[in-house]
């Protein structure tokens, strides 16, 4: 049976839904008008339902409450030991963040040349946020995260050390190996990783790179990047990896920072029966409900920083060619210019297809909306979705 709820007695969406080229009971609705503050409408809000790649808000809004919009993802090169005339006595430390803009060692390794550096009488030791190499979660399939397009960092220790060591050597500088415990504190009956912390302490930066974790955010959003998606998972499933005394073990609970935020942030929500098991949305086990993601869009609103990231970078909106993104075969018509802000989803071995975001409509009311159709040809769900937007741009 399809459970329909509106909630406001002269909304225009009733009986105006085009259902004529979709399942009616296979479609979950939700949509709150921000400005009056009141759900305006609602179909089968609680049914839960696969949210595809609209995981990706839970795991943005996450990051966003959680790091702050204005954090920082770095990685350094550092010499434990002396500089002399051209040749580094001592550790070249890289100490590299799960980091998916990190792209190449070429400019941190021009930076030692343009020091003199020419030689190292030591050893290269990896201080990797992330040693193991990036993988889908067990329920998705495999392929969906191709390890031949992993960015540098998130490849493995093995792999990011034959690049670092493949670039000295491009560039002419020379290693030669000494033990591990030849320039680092003596500290050997102690774990890795409190050496490591003790190395670095005392250890000169050579180099660094950083990027903002915002310019993380909008690829992931507005192109579904699922690569990045699970990078900031990471980070916001382990905020303080650098000074926890180990690194994440494989078989740590994935997703369980997404949990927690919607256990402190989001209290009255019901939960029961949802599946989160990645921060992308590969998995098609995931479950959660349209009415779920419309109030975390509502919660989102409600906090300017969140929102003025999300709305002015990395939510996708059509009629912009940088921010098109997954919307570039949709809305192409002149309404949907600067009114529609908005995260697609589409896992197709499922029929799943979803839309959630932000509308700005004729009456000037700003909405925020969540729709997710399942077992339906994916072209018909978005055609589906794009007139609800149409009719809520006209309200």
């Amino acid at each position: 049976m399809t459970e329909t709820v509106v909630v406001s007695a002269d909304n225009p969406l009733q009986g105006r839904l085009p259902f004529w080229q979709v399942d009616s009971s296979k479609v979950a609705i939700a949509l709150y008008d921000l400005t009056a503050g009141e759900t305006v409408f609602e179909q089968q809000p609680t049914r839960l339902m696969i949210p595809a790649s609209c995981m990706k808000l839970l795991t943005a809004v996450t990051a966003l409450k959680r790091l702050g919009p204005d954090a920082v993802l770095e990685s350094r090169l550092l010499a434990d030991g002396v500089v002399h005339r051209g040749t580094l006595y001592g550790n070249l430390i890289f100490e590299g963040d799960n980091d998916p803009l990190f792209e190449s060692f070429e400019p941190m390794v021009a930076a030692l040349r343009r020091q003199g550096i020419q030689r190292i009488e030591g050893d290269v030791v990896l201080d990797l946020a992330r040693c193991d190499t990036l993988r889908a979660h067990a329920t998705a399939s495999p392929w969906d995260i191709p390890w031949n397009r992993l960015p540098l960092l998130l490849r493995g220790e093995p792999f990011v050390r034959r690049t670092l060591l493949y670039e000295l050597a491009r560039a002419g500088i020379s290693v030669k190996p000494r033990p591990i415990g030849a320039t680092l504190p003596k500290l050997e009956g102690l774990p890795r990783r409190i050496r490591l912390n003790a190395a670095e302490h005392h250890a000169r930066v050579l180099a660094r790179e950083r990027h903002p974790l915002r310019h993380v955010l909008s690829p992931m959003l507005i192109h579904s990047s699922n690569i990045k998606a699970e990078s900031v998972l990471w980070h916001v499933d382990n905020p303080f990896y650098r000074w926890g005394g180990s690194h994440v073990a494989d078989d740590q609970r994935p997703a369980s920072s997404l949990w927690t935020f919607i256990r402190e942030e989001m209290p009255e929500e019901d939960t029961a029966g949802f599946v989160i098991n990645d921060g992308s949305g590969l998995s098609p086990d995931n479950r959660l409900t349209a009415r779920f993601l419309m109030r975390l869009l509502v919660y989102a609103w409600g906090d300017e920083s969140i929102r003025r990231v999300l709305l002015r970078e990395a939510l996708a909106t059509p009629q912009d060619s940088v921010r098109r993104g997954s919307l570039t075969f949709r809305m192409s018509a002149p309404l949907f210019k600067d009114r529609v802000f908005c995260k697609t989803g589409t896992l197709t071995t499922r029929g799943a297809s979803s839309l959630a975001g932000y509308i700005h409509a004729d009456n000037d009311h700003w909405y925020a909306f969540a729709i997710i159709n399942e077992d339906t040809p994916v072209w018909d769900a978005r055609l589906f979705q794009d007139r609800i937007c149409r009719l809520v741009i006209g309200l």
